[in-house]
């Protein structure tokens, strides 16, 4: 095997490297600054030692010396480092590369911070000689420009002390002492390229033949040709590589290609196999995005989530850009997902997450928010930095109403909200990575104007309650496992599942309408009758329609006409969604279609005095529906027939309860729709 083949220093380190050469100054001369401070955006040492190395030979500069801090501190202190210091630094002879420094190396001293919060005394006081140190080179500068400027050339022609003393921060943070903390270059580093990880793979792909070659020749056993690894016919792997590994530094790379042995038999590593590779890759991420401790990861047991019934457009949506979400800055955004609560928007998250196999990730705002001034915008850009780390992935912002309450700015909206909620859509816009965001929300009316503009989300659904179909379909899924956990081996039918559903939903004339939680409640409180009767042999599904049918009765759903004003909120919230142009999330047929749909006649409606008899604005209807075929439905006394009917009627009604006019105040709206009442009943009381 060819080490000088696979080893070496790959792109990001080169490249960080000619930045910091174009930032070293030229040694001989007195131009530039009396000092230098620069900090690479990296943890590992060996990393800062490769880049100073390369950056030194590709500036003429000899090799470099490095220091660590606390031997640059004893230095600088001497014996006693509270003592006051004479503005006379003169290296100790003691040092352990005194040599190298006569000989005018350079000197690369390198401090390090991992995150701490406070510096110790110890520290304050280093830092203090740290600055007398920078003061006496600012010194010896200024007397050497003034003697070049006066003379023409220098009293000492030896090599300045500022000119050979270099600073070098790494880690977490810049550990610079903050009177120079501003005055210091950054250094950063890319992320790996597909070329270097076809070096990594060629050179451990190399290790793990020459491992299984050893092991073979030293247990007696014949040799096998060793495999080949062709670059070339590897293009598309390489690609999948830097694109899932992306923002995961070189160590750690190294560190999950020698883990991913661990997925495969002993010396039978294939890293072409990505189903395997993802697994270590995504287990890796998890690790570091818990001990950040700014994203909720959420498991998702896939053969465990069940079926999400009514949202088939966005099933479709997801199927037709599956292969889409791993191409890097061609993939999609995200969705937006509104409705009331119950209509399983949180369940169409997890299924985005599971159909597209990528990680789910939470944005929890309590986790982001700080006591102190700055500290909750640092946390979501530390927040928003893990996105881009934990990429490709699905985040899910939920609820968003309530994340971002007050970003609007309206009745004194804070501030710090709004900043975040700038901050949460430029990244949503911006962000190259593969981030696919899914974001849900109760009341939309609630967000900003600029949250629907057009680059926000590539889809924005209406998810409405379920039709009676969906929730047969609901009740179903729901049944089939509690079916086997009280180990009743006879399987639930669509018609047994719509027998006990139809025991929930009362009578016609007191109709209960239920959302996905409504009846996974039902549900559940029907698996916990048959717990405490500790039943074993199956029921008969008349017998579970009769149970529910008690239990329907103390249970509460999430609309009903006896309760008006959650009818109201339903209609009003679905009259907000289409006229927003959102896309049906379901194929159920409602009559919120929008070419069956005057917007204008229900909003902003009003009481014509000269024409009193016009009633009340009635412009929805169900579509696809004859008026014959809808009065049959509505006297049938079959759930099956009624429910959707019934329903979309007291929409209807609800709709016409809650007119909103056309340029008035809210009080005047209230006095011009009393007229309208007034009128009709007195009307009323002719006939």
């Amino acid at each position: 095997m060819d080490r000088n083949m696979y080893y070496g220093d790959l792109s990001p380190t080169k490249k960080a490297a000619m930045e910091l050469a174009q930032k070293l100054p030229d040694q001989g001369t007195m131009g530039g600054e009396a000092w230098n401070f620069f900090h690479l955006e990296t943890e590992d040492y060996s990393m800062v030692m490769r880049t100073v190395t390369l950056a030194c030979k590709a500036s003429g500069m000899k090799s470099p010396v490095f220091l660590s801090i606390a031997t640059f501190y004893s230095w600088l202190a001497g014996e006693d480092p509270k003592a006051k210091r004479q503005a006379d630094f003169q290296f100790d002879l003691e040092l352990p590369c005194k040599d190298e420094i006569q000989e005018g190396n350079p000197v690369f001293v390198s401090i390090v911070d991992f995150g701490s919060k406070a510096a110790s005394s110890a520290q304050k006081i280093y830092h203090q000689i740290w600055m007398e140190f920078i003061s006496y080179c600012e010194t010896v500068h200024t007397e050497q420009m003034e003697q070049q400027m006066k003379w023409g050339r220098v009293s000492n022609p030896a090599l300045p002390l500022y000119q050979q003393v270099f600073f070098v921060s790494y880690g977490a943070g810049c550990a610079f002492p903050p009177g120079v903390k501003s005055h210091a270059y950054t250094i950063s580093y890319p992320s790996l390229s597909e070329e270097d990880f076809g070096r990594l793979l060629l050179e451990y792909h190399g290790r793990n033949e020459e491992r299984k070659r050893e092991y073979r020749e030293r247990n007696g056993l014949p040799p096998v040709e060793a495999r080949r690894l062709r670059l070339e016919d590897m293009k598309d792997t390489l690609k999948w590589y830097a694109n899932h590994m992306a923002g995961i530094k070189e160590q750690s790379v190294r560190r999950l290609l020698l883990d991913m042995r661990c997925e495969f038999q002993a010396g039978d590593v294939d890293y072409t196999k990505r189903e395997k590779v993802e697994k270590v890759i995504a287990a890796y991420k998890r690790k570091v995005l818990r001990q950040h401790d700014r994203l909720e990861i959420i498991t998702i047991h896939r053969a465990k989530e069940g079926a999400v019934c009514g949202l088939d457009h966005i099933e479709r949506w997801i199927e037709e850009h599956r292969e889409a979400m791993r191409l890097p800055q061609k993939a999609p955004g995200g969705v937006l997902l509104v409705g009331i609560p119950g209509t399983g928007k949180s369940a169409a998250a997890k299924m985005m997450a599971k159909n597209f196999n990528l990680p789910l990730v939470r944005l929890d705002m309590s986790r982001i928010f700080g006591g102190l001034v700055g500290d909750s915008e640092k946390g979501m850009r530390e927040a928003l930095e893990d996105l881009k780390f934990a990429a490709p992935c699905v985040l899910w912002i939920d609820e968003v109403e309530k994340a971002m309450s007050g970003a609007d700015g309206k009745d004194g909206g804070n501030s710090t909200v709004q900043r975040l909620f700038g901050m949460l859509l430029t990244f949503m816009q911006e962000n190259d990575r593969p981030v696919f965001t899914v974001t849900t929300s109760n009341d939309i009316s609630k967000l900003p104007s600029e949250f629907f503009r057009n680059g926000r989300f590539d889809q924005a659904f209406c998810v409405m309650m379920p039709d009676y179909y969906n929730c047969c379909e609901i009740m179903l899924e729901k049944l089939r496992g509690f079916y086997k956990a009280l180990g009743w081996g006879t399987e639930i039918r669509h018609e047994h599942a719509k027998q006990i559903f139809n025991a929930c939903v009362g009578a016609k004339a007191h109709p209960r309408f239920l959302t996905g939680a409504d009846i996974e409640a039902h549900a559940k409180e029907l698996f916990w009758h048959f717990v405490h009767k500790g039943k074993i042999a199956t029921p008969a599904a008349e017998e579970l329609a009769t149970v529910m049918k008690s239990v329907s009765a103390t249970m509460r759903v999430q609309a009903s006409p006896d309760s008006p004003s959650s009818m109201q909120g339903i209609a009003e919230s679905y009259l907000d969604m289409m006229q927003r142009g959102m896309t049906m999330a379901g194929n159920q047929d409602t009559p919120f279609v929008k070419e069956n749909l005057d917007l204008d006649a229900v909003r902003f409606y009003k009481f014509d005095e000269k024409n009193p008899d016009q009633g009340e604005p009635r412009c929805i209807k169900l579509p696809d529906q004859t008026a014959k075929e809808y009065g049959i439905r509505r006297q049938s006394e079959d759930p099956e027939k009624w429910y959707d009917v019934v329903f979309y009627d007291e929409l209807v009604k609800a709709i016409g309860e809650s007119v909103i006019f056309s340029g008035q105040t809210l009080p005047q709206a209230r006095e011009e729709y009393w007229k309208l009442k007034q009128h009709q009943r007195m009307a009323a009381s002719k006939v």
